[in-house]
């Protein structure tokens, strides 16, 4: 059978999708359309919410251009766009917030068909979009998920046209699943640019901003996250001394180091010197009982070279005092060596091994660094003199991990 003809089969098979949008043609090109709503006020600002099929949100909001930005917003990066997009695609559990718009007060209108309720009135909302997009709607957040959204479905589209016949049922079924599925509007009626503007800045300078140690407390999705929750609450020298909240210890913290440091601790000890940055669990190319085997490794290893760090794990460690006095109070000095540790490892060192290596580096962990420090001598730039941790740029990183490294088989005279 020709392709051409399953394909038309294929299209004939798909249900046809009921919609709450309703699109009608007014004069010229102006096209209105309406939808089931709710009107309230907020900020002194009258505001329609209702919601719109995926597939439909095109003919309500402008679809932004990354080289034209809208007035009264930021360019749209085209990326960002398309990985909400590919996040909608994949995922059947997605989730996204409500897409913020601006209406001209003269291109609304609401017809009530209930009495208004603590503020809030049910009715009908008829909209003229206008002619061109943007000349009456415009979207004050949300934009990457409207230019996501809209370029799914033209992907979609696109990847069915070129698909061979058994990849179309699996195009079909997330096509189905999208064209079945809404998102919510909140429609607000400003025309002055100003105020937009202001909106604008204002929905995002408030929110607080998602710390990483947030993101992984609660990354149920990522295997690699999951397993740094459970290590939190097994590990003795995690167990009570990483905070989860803070992407940063410092000062009178009592913390060792933040959550975010402890997933750039694992990362290392995967990865070694090369790529640690990107290390995923779908990257990791062994088990994740593997991952978990080694990070673990890495932190029985550090414990039994630095009785600081096995201070720790008996209670008896002072944050606030090691990070004053060591090297080893910052996150980045345990860096280097995670990634040693995993550069020796996957170069088929044993724990014990490195163990011994790492000891040998216990007596040069006193901080602020002195001209009379192995770090000075030989890795001046990333251990400045007084220095209390060593630089944390990538080039750094590596500098410092590949030293160490080095030193295992080829230890200068300091490590005797």
């Amino acid at each position: 059978m020709a392709r051409d003809t399953l394909l038309a089969q294929r299209y004939a098979k798909m249900p046809e999708i009921s919609s709450q949008l309703g699109i009608v043609t007014g004069e010229g090109n102006v096209a209105r359309v309406e939808f089931s709503a709710t009107k309230h006020r907020m900020g002194g600002r009258d505001v329609y919410s209702f919601t719109v099929p995926l597939a439909q949100l095109s003919a309500l909001a402008p679809v932004p251009n990354p080289d034209q930005p809208f007035p009264g917003n930021r360019r749209v990066n085209p990326r960002h766009g398309n990985l909400f997009g590919q996040y909608i695609r994949e995922r059947y559990d997605w989730v996204a917030p409500p897409i913020i718009l601006r209406v001209s007060e003269h291109a609304v209108h609401f017809s009530a068909e209930a009495s208004k309720s603590d503020g809030v009135t049910r009715g009908k909302v008829t909209i003229d979009t206008g002619s061109v997009p943007g000349e009456n709607i415009g979207i004050i957040d949300g934009q990457h998920r409207v230019y996501g959204i809209h370029h799914t479905f033209e992907k979609l589209d696109g990847d069915r046209e070129r698909a061979e016949v058994q990849q179309m049922e699996m195009i079909d079924e997330v096509m189905n699943r999208l064209k079945q599925e809404s998102i919510t509007i909140e429609l607000f009626v400003e025309d002055r640019q100003e105020k937009y503007e202001q909106m604008f800045f204002d929905i995002a300078e408030n929110p607080l901003k998602m710390r990483k140690g947030i993101k992984i407390r609660f990354n149920n999705e990522d295997p690699l996250d999951r397993m740094l929750m459970k290590m939190l609450s097994q590990h003795p020298l995690l167990t009570k001394n990483v905070d989860e909240e803070q992407d940063r210890v410092a000062g009178a913290s009592p913390y060792l180091i933040p959550l975010s440091a402890v997933q750039t601790l694992a990362k290392g000890a995967m990865a070694g010197l090369g790529g640690f940055s990107g290390v995923t669990a779908e990257t990791w190319t062994r088990s994740i009982d593997e991952m978990e085997a080694r990070f673990e490794e890495y932190l029985d290893a550090l414990c039994a070279s630095f009785p600081k760090l096995q201070a720790f794990t008996e209670g008896d460690g002072d944050a606030p005092l090691l990070r004053q006095t060591s090297l080893l109070g910052s996150a980045t000095m345990l860096r280097y060596l995670a990634m040693a540790f995993g550069e020796l490892r996957n170069d088929e060192k044993s724990a014990q091994e490195i163990v011994a290596h790492f000891k040998r580096l216990n007596a040069h962990m006193a901080a602020p660094v002195t001209e009379s420090a192995i770090w000075q001598a030989y890795l001046p730039n990333v251990f400045p003199l007084g220095a209390k941790a060593g630089s944390s740029r990538n080039q750094d990183l590596a500098a410092a991990a590949s030293m160490i490294v080095e030193w295992f088989d080829d230890a200068p005279e300091e490590l005797d």
